[in-house]
């Protein structure tokens, strides 16, 4: 809900704060505090879109994971990556990053995070491809299923972890920045309503 924060911070490093673009965002300090959400059972789903507003301090490194934006019920996990952002659909076995990697299935795009700037993005997915959006704009999309398919995935997977601000699976890493307006859709987003997102919750936009 636009103004509020429907989840429980596990320690100080994860709380609510205000930004002077966005006024209250929730902030994450990269020190181990999360943030606990209430359930959102998305598995055996397929459709669904995520979308988000975030600013980080420092560019994500160009390998190797930096910190967990979002990982659900239905195991849908979203972090940044590999100098930019990603997507799993399904617990490990559905990886989608916008700057590939030997071992991603890439979604070759423009979704580079930058430091100290408010991105908004959005991942929707049909059941048959995966699309990301950068500022409204499609960046990058990849098939999940047929023989081009390199992570096929046709359901969202099982799960029971649901938090922000940190990967809770294996060794856990820790998101240093904030988020804002993140909204979670049971439907593929079409290119039109993600731009819609974009200007209803962009400040700049509104005034």
């Amino acid at each position: 809900t636009r103004g509020k924060c429907h989840g429980t911070p596990s320690g100080p490093g994860a709380g609510w704060v205000r930004d002077p673009q966005r006024g209250g965002v929730m902030r994450f300090d990269g020190s181990g505090a999360h943030l606990t959400l209430p359930s959102h059972p998305q598995a055996g789903h397929t459709a669904g879109s995520w979308a988000f507003w975030i600013k980080v301090p420092a560019a994500p490194p160009a390998s190797s994971w930096t910190g967990q934006i979002y990982l659900q019920e239905s195991s849908v996990w979203i972090a940044l990556s590999t100098g930019g952002i990603g997507i799993d659909l399904n617990s490990g076995g559905g990886w989608f990053d916008t700057q590939g990697g030997a071992a991603l299935g890439a979604i070759a795009g423009k979704g580079r995070i930058t430091r100290d700037e408010w991105h908004h993005i959005a991942f929707s997915w049909n059941g048959k491809a995966v699309r990301c959006f950068h500022n409204g704009v499609l960046s990058a999309e990849a098939p999940t299923v047929g023989p081009k398919a390199r992570n096929p995935v046709d359901k969202l997977g099982p799960g029971t972890t649901r938090a922000m601000g940190s990967r809770l699976s294996g060794a856990s890493t820790f998101l240093n920045g904030r988020i804002d307006e993140f909204r979670i859709y049971d439907r593929a987003l079409s290119d039109a309503e993600v731009m819609a997102v974009f200007r209803a919750t962009n400040p700049r936009r509104a005034q």
